[in-house]
C-alpha cells in the first residue's frame, strides 16, 4: 500500500499543476481570460489517453512508461517559467506535460489493477484517491504561495525537484504490474475488441458515463453558488476548497475500506447512493437554509464524493483486470473525463434557466441512471463477496 500511495501521489502531482496552478500562474503573468479559457484544452490528453494506451500495454514495461511520462513532466516544469506566457512554445511545453502525465497515469492504473490481489483493490483505490488529492492540493496551494512569495521560477524548479524524487521512487517500486504480451498485434486488438463488444462491457461503459454525472454536473456551480449567496472568496476557498478536499480524502479512504468489507457489488451501490443523495443537500441550501445549511451541504457532498470516487475506481480496477488492464482502465477513465467536460459545459446555462435549486435537484436525478447501471454491472462483472 505504501507503493500505491507513492504512485498515486506521482499521478496527481502534474495533473494538479495543470488543473489547479496553471490558471493562477497565467493570470498573474498577465494573460487574458479568453486565452486562459482556451488553455483548458491542454487537458485533452487525459481524455484521449486511450488512443495510445495499447502502446503502453504492449511495448516495454509499465514501470518504464511511468518513469518516462514523469520525466517529460519534470523537464517541462523546468522550462515553463523561462518561456513567455503569450508564446506558442509555452503551450507546446504544457501540452507535453499533459501527455507525459496522461502516459504515466496509464501505466500506474495498469500496475495497480494487475499487481494487487483482487481483495486488496478496493482499499488500494481509496488510498489512491487520497494521495492523488493530496498531490493536487500541494501543487494548487503550497506551490501557488511559493510562486507569489519567492517567484514563479523557484516554484516550478521546486516542483520539478519533487517530480525527480518521485521518479526515483518509481524506479525502486516493487509492484510488478502488467503481463508480458507475446501474441501478434492483430490478436491483441481482437481480444480487446471482444472485451469491448460484450454486453456486460457496454453496461460498464454506460456506468462510467453516468455514475459521476450528477457530481460532474453540480461541481462547476458549487463555488459560484457560495459567492452568489454572499460568501466571500476566502470563505469559499478555505471551507469549500481546502476543507472540502480533506473531507474528500477521508471519504475516499473510508470508501475503499467499506468496499473491501462489503464486497464490490454491494459497496458500489451503497456508496453511489450516498454520493447521489448528497446533492440534495445543496438543493435544500439553495431553498433558503442559510449559512449552516450551506456548510452542512458542503461537508456531506465532499465526503460522499470521495466515497463515490473510491467505489468507481475500485469497480474499474476489478473489471479491467487481465493482460490489457492499462488499456481497459484508460478507456473507462476517459469516458468519465468526457462526462466531466460535457456536464460542466452545460451547467452554467442550466442554472441561468432553472436557478440553483432546480439545477441541484436535477443533478440528483441525473445520478439515478448510474445507480441502476451499477446494480446491473455489479451482478455481471464484479466478483461476489467472499463467504
Amino acid at each position: 500500500m505504501s507503493w500505491v500511495l507513492l504512485l498515486a501521489f506521482a499521478s496527481g502531482f502534474p495533473f494538479g499543476m495543470i488543473q489547479e496552478l496553471l490558471p493562477l500562474y497565467l493570470r498573474s503573468e498577465g494573460l487574458g481570460l479568453e486565452a486562459i479559457g482556451l488553455a483548458s484544452l491542454i487537458g485533452l490528453p487525459w481524455s484521449l489517453k486511450a488512443l495510445w494506451a495499447p502502446l503502453v500495454d504492449r511495448v516495454g514495461t509499465l514501470k518504464g512508461w511511468m518513469i518516462l511520462g514523469l520525466a517529460l513532466c519534470t523537464l517541462g516544469s523546468l522550462m515553463v517559467p523561462w518561456v513567455p506566457v503569450h508564446s506558442r512554445l509555452l503551450m507546446g511545453i504544457l501540452l507535453g506535460i499533459a501527455i507525459g502525465s496522461a502516459t504515466q497515469d496509464i501505466a500506474i492504473d495498469g500496475t495497480i489493477a494487475t499487481a494487487l490481489p483482487a481483495e486488496e483493490v478496493a482499499r488500494a483505490n481509496g488510498l489512491r484517491v487520497a494521495a492523488y488529492r493530496a498531490a493536487m492540493a500541494l501543487t494548487g496551494g503550497a506551490a501557488a504561495v511559493m510562486g507569489e512569495k519567492l517567484g514563479w521560477p523557484m516554484a516550478f524548479v521546486t516542483m520539478a525537484g519533487v517530480q525527480a524524487l518521485l521518479m526515483v521512487g518509481q524506479a525502486r517500486c516493487s509492484l510488478r504490474g502488467g503481463v508480458p504480451e507475446r501474441e501478434p498485434l492483430q490478436d491483441w486488438f481482437r481480444a480487446l475488441g471482444s472485451w469491448a463488444t460484450e454486453p456486460a462491457a457496454w453496461g460498464l461503459f454506460a456506468m462510467a458515463l453516468f455514475f459521476k454525472l450528477g457530481d460532474a454536473a453540480m461541481a462547476p456551480m458549487v463555488k459560484t453558488f457560495w459567492l452568489d449567496y454572499g460568501m466571500t472568496v476566502t470563505e469559499t476557498a478555505v471551507f469549500s476548497t481546502t476543507f472540502g478536499a480533506l473531507l474528500t480524502v477521508i471519504g475516499a479512504i473510508s470508501g475503499g475500506d467499506l468496499m473491501s468489507r462489503m464486497g464490490p457489488r454491494l459497496g458500489i451501490l451503497l456508496l453511489g447512493l450516498a454520493q447521489a443523495v448528497s446533492n440534495l443537500g445543496y438543493a435544500l441550501a439553495a431553498l433558503g437554509g442559510g449559512v449552516p445549511a450551506i456548510y452542512t451541504a458542503s461537508v456531506v457532498e465532499s465526503f460522499s464524493g470521495g466515497l463515490g470516487t473510491a467505489a468507481l475506481l475500485g469497480s474499474f480496477a476489478l473489471a479491467a483486470r487481465g493482460t490489457q488492464a492499462a488499456t481497459r482502465f484508460a478507456i473507462l477513465t476517459a469516458i468519465v473525463g468526457f462526462t466531466r467536460s460535457l456536464a460542466g459545459a452545460l451547467s452554467g446555462s442550466a442554472v441561468e434557466q432553472w436557478g440553483y435549486t432546480g439545477w441541484f435537484f436535477l443533478t440528483f436525478l441525473l445520478s439515478l441512471p448510474g445507480l441502476a447501471l451499477a446494480i446491473w454491472v455489479g451482478g455481471r462483472l464484479l466478483p461476489p463477496p467472499e463467504r
